[in-house]
């Protein structure tokens, strides 16, 4: 559902007056097709990403594999920084 503000000139009045109207796109009462993929994807991304920097952090106090502790970091970079990067880039953002 998308919001559109019409402005129309007020009867009597002589001024103009906003009037929200609502837009149904689809079946109305479903918000999921106001997401696009690109929104998705950037979004899963970031969470993947914030799951493997926590991982990484508890793995380095923890005191995990050096080389594993640094792959999981550079997993968390690529999905926090690269994965919604390229999407936006895709996108047309």
């Amino acid at each position: 559902m998308t919001f559109a503000w019409r402005t129309e000139l007020s009867s009597g009045r002589g001024g103009w007056k906003g009037r929200p109207d609502v837009e149904h796109r689809g079946r109305p009462g479903r918000i999921h097709h106001m997401l696009d993929m690109s929104v998705i994807v950037t979004i899963g991304s970031v969470c993947i990403g914030f799951v493997l920097m926590v991982t990484a952090a508890s793995g380095a106090r923890g005191g995990w594999n050096r080389v594993g502790v640094i792959a999981l970091f550079v997993a968390a970079l690529c999905f926090l920084t690269v994965v919604p990067l390229a999407v936006a880039l895709t996108a047309g953002v």
